[in-house]
């Protein structure tokens, strides 16, 4: 539901190890089959050694509770 659920979403993502991680948005992209825009961010420990790139669709009706593979979702 926009870019706050997107930050709420990450700030909740952690490695697989329970380390925190950081993340910046990098640009926002489109797909065909993909209703709105995607963003992109790259994840870093917080040391900053970059993980990994994600894709977020920000204007969706629900917030995943899911977790890319080597991440974990904390309450």
């Amino acid at each position: 539901k926009g870019i706050p659920s997107s930050e709420i979403y990450l700030s909740r993502l952690r490695l697989e190890n329970g380390e925190k991680i950081k993340w910046n948005r990098l640009f926002s992209t489109r797909s065909n089959n993909i209703n709105g825009p995607i963003d992109m961010y790259v994840i870093e420990t917080i040391s900053g050694n970059e993980i990994c790139k994600i894709y977020i669709s920000p204007y969706q009706s629900t917030t995943s509770n899911k977790a890319p593979k080597g991440f974990k979702i904390v309450k």
